[in-house]
Parts: structure tokens; C-alpha cells; sequence
């Protein structure tokens, strides 16, 4: 699976393999997503339970967060349930959440899978610091809200999906607005 800006805000349950926005990942990239899914093991025997990601079996998890709640029997995790394969570049968790996880439920304290407050998930800082990109891409409600992919390019001024000489045109003419007071 390849997926770029993605979210998902529901809930979802399964037995096995079951995460806030793939279940499993064999090979491919996921970038630039997050999930507020709160993800549940059904009764009796629920494994690989993860708040993004139930099983990463070679995939690639980069520029990523989850902060919904997390509930399962074995290998529960507040981003990725199983980790057999793959690599995670500058993921985030929310261990105000899930406190009693770890980022992946088989790995104790993975490198660039990071547990933070929610506090600090409410901050540009946060994420900034991991090089994520608040120019074209992410979003945030300083202290208000997680971060949100945005919806329009920064300098869209007119909302029609790209950066062009009519954006500058509309930024041209408030700068006149304001020159002759």
C-alpha cells in the first residue's frame, strides 16, 4: 500500500491485524498520515493490535501519529501492533492515551516511534523538531489541536489547488488595500 495524506477518525475492531488506518503493511510506504481511531482486539484472543498500523511486515512509516485509544490481548501498540519488517521515520504516539504500550507492541522503545504527551502532540515544536513540514503539508491549532493535513498549498489564496500568478494578483491587491492609509 502506498498512502500519502491520509487520516482516519473512527473506530475499528478485528481479531488479528487490526489498525486505526491499515491493517497490514507488506512492503510500500505510508507518509503523512495519522490516525484518531480508537482500535479494539475483539474478546478472546486479539493480537496485533496498533493505534495506525496493526502489522508492519516490511513496510516503511514515516511523518505518522496516532492518538486514539488502543485494546487487545498481545502486541499492542500505541502506533504499530507486530513489527516484523520495515522502518519508521519521525512517528509519534500519544502516551497520555495509551500509557500502559509501548510505540510498537513487540519492540520496547523504538527508534523514530516517540511517545509524547498530549500536551506536546498540540505542539508545531513537537513535530518541527522531526523536520515535519507546517509549510505545504501539516497544520496545527497551536495548543488546540493535534496536527491536520492541510487542505489547500500555503499562497493558494483563491482555493483552486495550486500557487500561481492569480494568488499573487489577490495578495498584490490587499498589499494596495493597505498602502494608501
Amino acid at each position: 500500500m502506498d498512502s500519502e495524506k491520509a487520516s482516519n477518525s473512527c473506530s475499528a475492531a478485528g481479531d488479528y491485524y487490526t489498525g486505526g488506518l491499515v491493517g497490514e503493511i507488506s512492503g510500500g510506504t505510508i507518509s503523512n498520515c495519522y490516525s484518531t481511531s480508537e482500535v479494539e482486539g475483539l474478546t478472546g484472543g486479539s493480537d496485533n493490535i496498533g493505534g495506525l498500523v496493526g502489522w508492519n511486515d516490511g513496510g516503511a512509516v514515516s511523518n505518522c501519529y496516532a492518538v486514539g485509544s488502543v485494546q487487545g490481548d498481545l502486541y499492542i501498540g500505541g502506533l504499530v501492533g507486530l513489527h516484523s519488517t520495515g522502518s519508521y521515520a519521525d512517528c509519534f504516539w500519544d502516551s497520555d492515551v495509551n500509557p500502559d504500550v509501548n510505540g510498537i507492541g513487540n519492540i520496547p522503545d523504538p527508534p523514530d516511534v516517540i511517545g509524547e504527551s498530549t500536551t506536546n502532540m498540540k505542539k508545531e515544536s513537537t513535530f518541527t523538531d522531526a523536520s515535519w513540514d507546517f509549510v505545504e503539508i501539516w497544520n496545527i491549532g497551536e495548543n488546540q489541536t493535534y496536527p491536520y493535513l492541510r487542505v489547500y498549498p500555503a499562497g493558494d489564496l483563491n482555493h483552486d489547488g495550486r500557487v500561481d500568478f492569480f494568488d499573487f494578483a489577490i495578495a498584490a491587491s490587499h498589499w494596495l488595500e493597505g498602502a494608501g492609509q
